[in-house]
């Protein structure tokens, strides 16, 4: 399987897995290209790979934010355009899940990438849980299951 995880917003955070290889990337990019990141990649592996899952962090707008962030929206659209587009699993995941996957448990496994934003982390951290909603018993990601229980919710 290939996860795909984004961070919107003004920058965003990339994080991507192969599962098979625990092989983790991650990138910090603007919207833009993070689109075009996505369009690429699923238009190149989508004859590779018979599984690909793609998550994003869920943006509402409302007053009640310091700052407005429609591009987290334009992401959104057209992340939903081009998953459809490649007949890809689209799923939005609230911001407050990424409070679940702590810094040591990124550290835990080797996945701490400190980036000017922390976007790349917190890409990673809904990957992380995307992972663990889709397979609880994920080998990848073992050393952090059962530990999100513990941590807020």
């Amino acid at each position: 399987m290939f996860q795909i995880a984004i961070d919107t917003g003004k920058m965003c955070g990339v994080a991507s897995l192969f599962t098979y290889n625990s092989i983790l990337s991650v990138e910090e990019l603007t919207p833009y290209e993070t689109v075009r990141w996505v369009e690429m990649r699923l238009a190149q592996w989508m004859n590779d790979i018979s599984e690909v899952d793609v998550v994003a962090e869920r943006y509402t707008m409302t007053n009640q934010h310091h700052t407005q962030q429609p591009e987290a929206l334009e992401v959104i659209g057209a992340l939903r355009y081009v998953t459809q587009k490649h007949h890809v699993n689209f799923t939005l995941q609230s911001r407050s899940v990424k409070a679940k996957v702590t810094n040591e448990m990124l550290r835990e496994l080797d996945w701490w990438n400190p980036t000017p934003g922390g976007h790349a982390n917190d890409a990673t951290r809904h990957l992380i849980v995307r992972m663990l909603t889709l397979n609880p018993r994920s080998d990848v990601v073992r050393p952090s299951y059962g530990k999100m229980d513990s941590t807020k919710k």
